[in-house]
């Protein structure tokens, strides 16, 4: 994945090694895809962001407001877990917005490329 962003040239063997890690039948359009998949992990991530930081832009903090926002987001679609708050995201717990960013990061994060691929296709 590191290739596509630096713009060099994939080889075979590593469409072989996309083809068998993203379970595909075969190696035509593997680069293609591979990039959607690049470009939907960073739009998603990347919403999340701006979202989150919208929530939290004046919060009083160690880190920077935008560093939590990214932070979280890349957690949350990533289904980890981590949080840099001392109480995870507690005191959160009846806030909409933020839940409801999280709840879609995490259940995008957690189906996978290939099914929302196909959920968009259609």
């Amino acid at each position: 994945m590191f290739a596509f962003l630096l713009g060099k040239k994939i080889t075979l063997r590593q469409r072989l090694i996309i083809q068998e890690s993203l379970n595909q039948f075969s190696i035509g359009g593997l680069v293609r895809l591979a990039k959607h998949i690049l470009l939907f992990t960073f739009f998603l991530e990347g919403l999340g962001t701006i979202l989150l930081y919208l929530n939290w832009h004046n919060l009083e903090s160690n880190h920077s407001p935008f560093f939590l926002s990214l932070f979280h987001a890349v957690s949350a679609f990533c289904n980890a877990g981590f949080s840099l708050f001392s109480d995870s995201l507690e005191q959160y717990t009846f806030h909409f917005s933020i839940n409801i960013i999280f709840i879609i990061l995490i259940i995008s994060g957690g189906i996978g490329f290939l099914v929302l691929i196909e959920i968009l296709e259609r």
